[in-house]
């Protein structure tokens, strides 16, 4: 994996999980909530997306090959899952890809909502788990999952720093500067789901290439 794939998967990764959508759902979930007990829930929060990240890196391919699904289908699937996401940040919009109404009802009534709905799926959820899987069946070997597994790891403390400092940030950005960083991020997801997608293609239809 060269410096610049590096750079384009973490920029990729980090824009699938979405900070600045997933930090006014946070400080919602949040609201009742001390200081204190915020910046924990931000910790733990971190803490298991990086478990989630760095395991779908490592055993989303073998899990795959148990459950005998191949690899081209899946990319296809998961890139048009990816694509969805970025028309919902596109529109700044929430998106029921990450949670739907009802686990959003749940996630209220919750004591502690560190792990689910904020770790999995809001941050870490079906395409970003769809994303990783892809990318290291690409990346194969110790070094370079290793590799992938660092950048999941950067992604995560980033994560968690935007939730750390929640209302700073939020105070800094506003609604609207959120929402621009949101449609931004859509954009580079959309590009990077749109060539995932082509490439799905070619493997399926070795007739396309001519």
């Amino acid at each position: 994996m060269n410096i610049l794939r590096f750079v384009n998967y973490f920029i990729a990764l980090l824009m699938i999980c979405n900070p600045f959508a997933v930090l006014p759902l946070f400080l919602k979930l949040t609201a009742a909530d001390t200081f204190e007990e915020r910046r924990r829930t931000s910790l733990i929060a971190t803490f298991a997306v990086a478990c989630i990240l760095v395991g779908a890196t490592w055993l989303g391919m073998p899990v795959l090959l148990i459950l005998g699904i191949k690899l081209a289908p899946f990319r296809f699937a998961g890139a048009l899952v990816v694509l969805m996401l970025a028309f919902s940040m596109l529109r700044a919009e929430d998106t029921r890809l990450k949670q739907t109404s009802e686990e959003k009802v749940e996630a209220i009534t919750k004591s502690s909502i560190a792990i689910t709905p904020l770790a999995i799926p809001l941050i870490a959820g079906p395409g970003a788990i769809s994303a990783i899987i892809v990318e290291a069946s690409q990346y194969t070997g110790l070094i370079n999952h290793g590799i992938l597994s660092f950048v999941a790891i950067a992604v995560a403390l980033f994560m968690g720093t935007i939730l750390y400092f929640a209302t700073k940030v939020e105070n800094i950005l506003g609604r609207v500067g959120l929402n621009i960083f949101t449609r931004i991020g859509g954009l580079v997801v959309a590009s990077n789901a749109l060539d995932s997608l082509s490439v799905a293609l070619k493997e399926m239809f070795p007739g396309l290439t001519g």
